[in-house]
């Protein structure tokens, strides 16, 4: 049987029988025929590479350039995209809802005008709602009350003297006990320090150190202080306006709105 060298190595018969190859291995192939078309490099390609091979139909060269070109404008987009990012989150910030804002809360974000009133509102018809429970509640929810209607007002942002105003009335009806300083009980001094307390501001003990912590005014405000006794002062309230005042009098008594009476002096907590 006549043999021929195959060119990859193999030595075959003219039947293209199995015989072995150089290495020893055996191996099945036929030799082309006279006349039959030779298989190119290109032909034994793998799939794989053919995709890349400049021998690739025109369909697959026009899929490879549109993927390339978008690959492309997406690199050159990326700086662009990012430069805007910053406006695009910013955008939404100028429509903030009084929610947002309340979320926000304790964050030092400055909050809109109109959730500052909203705020306010708030916080004003809370006021009203717990000094109408004053009398009719438990020591401890005047408690619960006062620490809510003063975080309600810090939110609101209103000035210190009005927030101790609100303040002042969840403790309408608390009985006076000497030394006290809790819903429980107040003295006319300890209450005083209590309400400023929750407005955030702290006073000293009693009515005589409260006189030499704030400053003289002959123009009182609501919310400043009201003494009696002048520099050596037994007693102290709150102003409230229009002539009145709400202290916590005496033994027998309660946390009571009255007229001021003579012989007073006014100071503003500072």
């Amino acid at each position: 049987m006549d043999r021929v060298t195959h060119p990859w190595g193999y030595a075959v018969d003219q039947k293209g029988s199995t015989v072995k190859g150089r290495n020893g291995a055996h191996h099945s192939c036929r030799t082309p025929r006279l006349g039959a078309k030779r298989t190119s490099a290109e032909d034994r390609i793998p799939p794989a590479r053919q995709v890349m091979s400049p021998q690739a139909s025109p369909e697959k060269h026009t899929r490879m350039k549109r993927l390339l070109v978008a690959a492309t404008a997406a690199v050159v987009a990326m700086p662009v995209i990012a430069s805007t990012a910053p406006a695009a989150h910013a955008a939404p910030a100028q429509v903030t809802s009084t929610a947002s804002v309340a979320s926000l809360a304790g964050v030092n974000a400055a909050p809109a005008a109109s959730s500052i009133a909203a705020y306010r509102a708030a916080a004003i018809n809370q006021a009203n709602r717990y000094s109408r429970q004053a009398t009719k509640v438990s020591w401890r929810q005047k408690g619960r009350n006062a620490t809510h209607l003063g975080k309600l007002t810090q939110q609101a942002r209103l000035h210190h003297t009005k927030r101790a105003v609100f303040i002042s009335r969840t403790q309408l009806g608390t009985r006076y006990r000497w030394g006290g300083t809790t819903p429980a009980g107040f003295d006319c001094s300890g209450y005083t320090k209590y309400v400023y307390g929750k407005a955030g501001k702290n006073l000293p003990r009693t009515a005589a150190q409260q006189f030499r912590a704030t400053k003289r005014t002959s123009n009182p405000a609501p919310g400043d202080l009201v003494f009696f006794g002048g520099a050596r002062a037994h007693h102290v309230g709150i102003y409230l306006g229009n002539g009145r005042m709400i202290h916590s009098p005496r033994s027998g008594k309660s946390v009571e709105v009255a007229k001021v009476w003579r012989g007073a002096s006014y100071g503003k907590v500072r």
